[in-house]
């Protein structure tokens, strides 16, 4: 099966796909200029899987355990690492499996593997990487006999040496999930309007949150304005915040409520209300 891999960002749609059976890990995930080839990897006793890159730089490398058996469910490229996240199961706990993601250099070389145990059934369904955090998606399921049942998502963030920075739980299941630069944004069905966006400190914007602008506050050089769904900015929409970086003056509307500011150049080289006796270049930005 061929897999289509987008930079830093794994949309996900149908978020209950919770697997146990040995469907394997024989997976190709299509990058732009190379793929990412994983095969199933059985030797001496020992399984896990092989990971191979093809195209420019490409290298072969196997993640194996004679005590643990995984799950891959998917893999984001980093400037200097691949990320591979699923489930991993460990002979002898008293969980069947649990969440585990890989970390994974441009050479093939295994820089860490981190397992994270929340007492029940959980997996890795997402990686995310915004404002320079790692934000892994767990999703915690029990079997009732008959099926896997929902019971709750966790997301923990780690810095980029991948120590664990904070873990929070919601307990609606996510049925779409997307990320930019700076949001991860949900919804708990297959459409938009998002319910809800998780920021890299794990605070969550809503949609129904006020925007902390001030009538007529003034920003300097640029300003980055956080808000979920859609909004009018001059008379045009944007969606899900807005990043500015040119001057002028500015209106906003969002859930019924005006904003109006404005964002100034920084100018440097000068000061404000001296007297120069020599010639001086200031610079303007923007």
């Amino acid at each position: 099966m061929k897999k289509t891999v987008f930079l830093l960002c794994l949309f996900i749609f149908t978020m209950s796909f919770t697997r146990v059976e040995a469907v394997g890990n024989n997976q190709t995930y299509s990058f732009d200029n190379f793929d990412i080839i994983l095969e199933d990897y059985y030797q001496d006793g020992k399984r896990g899987f092989s990971l191979e890159k093809t195209g420019t730089n490409p290298f072969y490398t196997t993640i194996h355990d004679s005590n643990e058996s995984y799950l891959i469910n998917g893999v984001i490229e980093t400037d200097t690492t691949f990320i591979l996240f699923g489930s991993n199961h460990i002979s002898g706990e008293d969980t069947y499996y649990d969440s585990v993601f890989f970390i994974v250099d441009k050479l093939g070389n295994l820089v860490t593997q981190v397992t994270t145990d929340f007492g029940d059934l959980e997996e890795a369904i997402g990686a995310y990487v915004i404002d320079e955090v790692l934000i892994i998606h767990a999703e915690q399921t029990i079997d009732d006999g008959i099926e896997f049942v929902f019971v709750n998502n966790y997301f923990s963030s780690y810095d980029l040496s991948y120590n664990h920075i904070d873990t929070i739980e919601i307990g609606t299941e996510i049925k779409k999930i997307t990320c930019s630069d700076n949001l991860i944004s949900f919804s708990y069905d297959y459409h938009e309007p998002y319910d809800g966006a998780i920021k890299d400190d794990l605070t969550i914007l809503l949609p129904t949150d006020v925007i902390d602008i001030s009538n007529q506050q003034i920003f300097i050089n640029e300003v980055n304005i956080e808000f979920l769904n859609n909004a009018l900015l001059n008379n045009q929409v944007v969606q899900n915040g807005v990043f500015l970086d040119y001057p002028g003056n500015y209106r906003l509307l969002h859930n019924n409520a005006e904003y109006n500011f404005i964002l100034r150049p920084l100018v440097l080289g000068i000061e404000d209300n001296n007297v120069y006796n020599e010639s001086v270049t200031p610079t303007i930005s923007s």
